[in-house]
């Protein structure tokens, strides 16, 4: 079939000759004109790649103002009827991947950075594997002559996406400069009409005020780096969330929870999870705000012992800045507290430091008590309100870490409790159920299958599809339609899980069987020999 160039109009036997001429002719061209030979790609090779792309950019490039040194990522080329369906109509794909960025935090990064940021980023993000060009993945075959318009392409949409969100960042600084420049003016002007020992000291503590707030907003950090760090060593490197699913349900005899097992095993240990991190959440943030709340009059504390300090050094000092006092200042708590004060208030004349110490500690006690008055009062709760907050806006990072593969046994259902990991990986799962729990059943009786599909009846049995005519065995038939869920290792049928799978059987087997059209021929001495394990 001849193909024709959409930018010169000359004609080409093969569309291979017809990509190498826009490759050589019009270097400068940013489209795909030849998009209309290609095929609309299926539907999940569209999902799979879109998905693998915002998770990559979320995972590998994530902007987390604790993390330093260079982002890297390396995505393996895909066809170009993939590249052109997603991106056709890429406005609605580009706010997907704008809000991802912008709800892990896009805005921290500094605006100097960005530049040489997004260098590094493009520099790294099109790590193309020449020889998985022509390598078929998932049975589908790629053909792609070059990458070159989809990397140019890809790298501009990264530009506009970095570019927005600087765009925000800008406006959040102006704001914020704009809001100090009016703080700053407004000081100036009340100090300039009343230069008294009692405003000093009222604005002085003014912004001893503000450091607290800002220790206390520091809060949210720690506790989310406290939670990442549980989710980590509970959900992930100490037991295996998927495990502790099937504990919690099949493992502990619990009728209700094993139902929610075999709805949806993601969704169950979802449930197990956000329970866990509740009940940790309230603790460590009860934990947090004690620590807190002792750490705050402790420095009050200080500062009042630093300023009886400073009296006895100054009492027969004259025409001193409040900066030379603050100079004094030991501990880096104190230091902390007052480095805003002595920024602004550094350069005001004290003429009298006896007069102005007794000012001094009078505001020190009255702001003190208001203090601890809205401490008790609002404080506390506001403080845990806000930390609260902060963990449920995390919620899903936390989930998406702990989640692992999703995919789930063709045979019985079981829950993958491998990481998220690449397509052609071999699942496993350590606890199988019965198939009958997934709707496998006698294609011509419509008897429910009663093995267990990693035991060895099942491995000996005959499994065919609704849309096949020749059964196979298990092993031709999980390696034909299944190849990532095979081999499954046979487990002892006397062991614990048989008991579990057998007696979650005989307390749900009506519903199953009503709901997958199967017929009830379990035998007779199940019912003495397992109904009564489970609660």
């Amino acid at each position: 079939m001849a193909s024709k160039c959409q930018l010169c109009n000359e004609i080409f036997s093969l569309r291979k000759k017809l990509v190498i001429h826009e490759r050589i002719k019009h270097q400068n061209n940013k489209t795909i004109p030849h998009h209309y030979l290609l095929n609309q790609p299926p539907l999940e090779q569209i999902i799979f790649y879109q998905d693998a792309f915002i998770v990559l950019i979320k995972n590998h490039l994530g902007f987390n103002r604790h993390s330093i040194g260079t982002k890297q990522v390396s995505i393996n080329a895909f066809s170009e009827n993939i590249f052109v369906y997603i991106f056709e109509n890429e406005p609605s794909f580009r706010k997907q991947i704008c809000n991802e960025l912008k709800d892990n935090n896009a805005l921290a990064i500094e605006f100097s950075q960005t530049l040489e940021w997004l260098k590094r980023l493009c520099d790294n993000i099109f790590i193309v594997i020449v020889n998985n060009y022509n390598k078929p993945q998932d049975n589908f075959t790629i053909e792609i002559d070059n990458f070159c318009h989809a990397e140019q392409y890809l790298r501009l949409q990264v530009f506009i996406i970095l570019e927005e969100n600087n765009t925000r960042w800008k406006q959040k600084q102006q704001k914020n400069l704009k809001r100090l420049n009016d703080e700053m003016l407004t000081l100036f002007h009340n100090i300039l009409s009343n230069s008294t020992y009692e405003n000093i000291s009222y604005q002085f503590y003014k912004y001893i005020s503000q450091a607290v707030e800002e220790k206390l907003d520091a809060q949210g950090d720690i506790i989310s780096e406290i939670l990442e760090r549980y989710v980590e060593a509970k959900w992930i490197f100490d037991k295996n969330p998927t495990r502790v699913a099937y504990e919690k349900s099949f493992g502990s005899y619990d009728v209700s929870k094993s139902r929610q097992y075999v709805d949806s095993p993601t969704s169950f240990m979802k449930l197990l999870f956000e329970d866990d991190l509740e009940a940790f959440k309230d603790i460590k943030i009860d934990m947090l705000v004690e620590d807190v709340e002792k750490a705050i009059f402790t420095s009050w504390e200080e500062l009042e012992k630093s300023i009886a300090s400073w009296e006895q050094h100054f009492l027969s000092s004259q025409n001193i800045t409040l900066k030379q006092i603050l100079q004094r200042a030991n501990g880096m708590t104190v230091k902390e507290l007052v480095e805003n004060a002595s920024r602004l208030l550094g350069k005001y004349v004290i003429k009298s430091p006896v007069e102005f110490f007794v000012v001094l500690k009078d505001e020190h006690n009255k702001s003190l008590d208001a203090f601890a008055k809205h401490w008790k009062e609002n404080g506390i709760f506001n403080c845990k309100e806000s930390l609260r907050r902060q963990i449920s806006s995390n919620k899903d990072y936390y989930w998406y870490k702990a989640e692992g593969c999703t995919h789930r046994c063709p045979l019985c259902g079981s829950k993958c409790e491998l990481a998220k990991h690449d397509p052609g990986t071999h699942h496993v799962a350590s606890f199988h159920l019965m198939v009958c729990f997934n709707g496998w059943r006698d294609s011509n009786t419509h008897i429910a299958a009663l093995e267990i599909c990693s035991e060895s009846a099942a491995h000996d049995s005959y499994w065919i599809t609704c849309k096949e005519k020749h059964p196979l065995k298990l092993e031709k038939f999980m390696k034909k339609h299944y190849p990532d869920w095979w081999p499954l290792d046979q487990i002892d049928p006397a062991n614990d899980q048989l008991m579990q799978v057998r007696a979650m059987w005989m307390h749900l087997k009506d519903e199953l069987c009503k709901k997958w059209d199967m017929k009830d021929v379990t035998p007779e001495n199940w019912f003495d020999a397992y109904y009564h394990l489970f609660k």
